[in-house]
This record gives C-alpha cells, structure tokens and sequence, in this order.
C-alpha cells in the first residue's frame, strides 16, 4: 500500500485557489501574472523589492526628500542664527583694533538671536519631529520619522534626545556628521546611525 510523501510545510502555495485560501485579499491581474502583493499584510515591497519596515505598510522614503527636509530645517535655524553672529561680530568690531569701544546693545541683541536659532532648532527638529513624526522640513515633504516597531511617532522626549546624538555626536567629530547624513545611501531601511540606535525610520506619506 502506498503513500503519499507528506506535505512539506514551508512549500509556497502554487494555484490561484492557494493563494487565495493563504490571502484572502488576493487577486490573479490576468492569467499567469506574477502572485500579487497580498492586501492588508501591514507592508507594501518598496523601491528596491524589500517589504518596508513600516508596520502600517508606508514606503520608506527616498534619500533626497530627507536632504531637502534636512536643509529646510537648518536654513529656519541659520535665518536667525547667521544674523545674531553678525551683530556680535559688528558689536565687538570698535574694540578690535583699540580704539572704540564694543556696542553692548548689538551684541546682546546679537545674543539672543544665536540663542532663538538653537531654541527653534531643538524645539522644531527634537521635539517635534519626536511629538508628531514631522520637523517642518519633514511636513513640507510629507514624510515622517516613525517608529520601526509600532508605525508610530516616537515621542517629545525620545525627538530631543535623537536630536541631542546627532548634533551632540557631530560637534565632537565631524566624521560622524559625515557618515550618518551618507549612511541611508547603502542601508537597506535608509536609516542613519541615529536611528539605527532608536529603531525609527523615515516613511513617504505622498
């Protein structure tokens, strides 16, 4: 009497009628079409054929929208910050050469611009970014800082505290500033160091 060899668990379903027993949401385009990605697997394959880390199933996103929102973000910090440093360097001029003295006006003033700058640049790329997945060079992108794990923004205090590695991290060697901004050309979630130190990612929302 014979047998039939058992079934090997691990081999992939092969007939339209498996496939759908396997995902319900499955649908054959036309006849002998590629296996359809499966709806509502909670990931979608993105550029590259991977399954995006993103539990709600959002593309990660391309390298040059996170360069734009990063710019965007820094010329916010740098349009008050460029202009304080200047009226400190005009201030203490006089007194350069000895023979005036430093205009304590334009350098407190000079000051409290330096101070605003870094003030909205903590706020708007920790805190934020942490709050709401979105700084507003991200929003104007529309992309989002999420949490690999849960598709979720990560939090106030966890935004700061990515903020304060970054920029903690890169003052102290600029090889670091230099191989983070590159990192997400050769990883396969385009994270950087920060978040592969957080588990975030950074997901399209278009």
């Amino acid at each position: 009497m014979s047998t039939s060899p058992p079934q090997d668990p691990y081999e992939q379903p092969r007939r339209k009628d498996d496939y759908q027993q396997a995902f319900p949401g499955y649908q054959q385009p036309y006849p002998g079409a590629p296996p359809a990605w499966p709806q509502g697997a909670g990931a979608t394959p993105d550029t590259y054929g991977m399954r995006s880390p993103d539990p709600m199933g959002r593309p990660l996103v391309d390298y040059g929208d996170r360069v734009v929102a990063y710019i965007f973000d820094q010329l916010i910090a740098f349009a008050l910050m460029l202009p304080g440093t200047l009226l400190i360097i005009l201030g203490t001029a006089p007194a350069w050469d000895g023979v005036g003295d430093p205009s304590g006006f334009l350098i407190l003033l000079g000051v409290l611009l330096v101070l605003a700058g870094i003030a909205v640049a903590i706020w708007n790329q920790g805190w934020v970014q942490g709050a709401t997945g979105q700084s507003w060079g991200k929003g104007f992108r529309r992309i989002r800082l999420v949490s690999e794990e849960s598709g979720q923004p990560i939090g106030g205090g966890l935004g700061l505290l990515r903020w304060l590695i970054f920029n903690g991290l890169s003052s102290i060697t600029g090889l670091y500033w230099l191989v983070t901004v590159l990192f997400p050309l050769w990883d396969e979630k385009r994270q950087t160091l920060e978040d592969k130190m957080l588990r975030t990612v950074v997901v399209s929302e278009r």
